[in-house]
């Protein structure tokens, strides 16, 4: 019966994989590896893979998580200079007719062309305080679009998603490598799942990376 309705399992089904096992297991001749050098070679390549990939994704993840936390700082702090920068200039607007700003800032002379141009202290001061206000602001909000628009937090947690799927693989490969019945199918399978899990990122990062419209100037 199994074997008449085989082809309408799901090739990497649990069910269909205990069910092989099972026949395996009954059957007079199971397909085994009766070198041990080449299950030792497999399981050495196998790890030595796994481990590379984990590392990886985890210094990706670390990576884009300084990233995003920078950037949310920078923009945080611009945020808030800018919204003090305001107040401090709304309240120096209140104060500065009582204030005699010329005995504190030097007036400055340049010349525009050919015309000589004279700036007070008081005149200085205002508008080096009104183009804070403006620019602070936009600043913040800069850094706020570049983290929004690329996504550095989420890509981070995608990272250290991959690295804990990759770990739970592992796992797997660890408790099976002293198993002495374990089969050449036992090695397909895991590989099969260590394949997937690369091949779907790597298939995530290109739609993901072409969904991303940036203009480069």
């Amino acid at each position: 019966t199994i074997a008449g309705f085989e082809k309408k399992l799901p090739k990497s089904s649990p069910v269909r994989h205990r069910i092989r096992s099972i026949v395996r297991a009954a059957s007079i001749h199971p397909i085994s590896f009766q070198q041990p050098e080449m299950k030792e070679s497999f399981f050495t390549q196998f790890l030595a893979l796994l481990d590379h990939q984990i590392d990886y994704h985890k210094l990706v993840a670390s990576r884009y998580r300084n990233i995003s936390n920078i950037l949310t700082k920078t923009a945080w702090g611009l945020f808030w200079l800018g919204i003090g920068t305001v107040i401090a200039r709304a309240v120096f607007q209140a104060v500065e007719p009582s204030l005699d700003l010329n005995q504190w800032i030097a007036k400055h002379e340049f010349y525009t062309g050919a015309v000589k141009v004279a700036v007070d202290g008081k005149t200085f001061l205002a508008s080096f305080a009104n183009m804070l206000a403006m620019l602070l602001p936009g600043f913040a909000v800069t850094f706020f679009s570049i983290h929004n628009l690329i996504g550095f937090k989420d890509l981070s947690q995608r990272s250290q998603q991959m690295a804990n799927d990759l770990q739970q693989i592992k796992t797997r490969v660890i408790l099976e490598q002293p198993r002495p019945e374990s089969s050449f199918e036992d090695f397909s399978w895991l590989a099969h799942q260590a394949i997937s899990l690369m091949v779907s990122d790597t298939t995530d990062w290109y739609t993901l990376i072409s969904s991303k419209k940036i203009t480069k100037n």
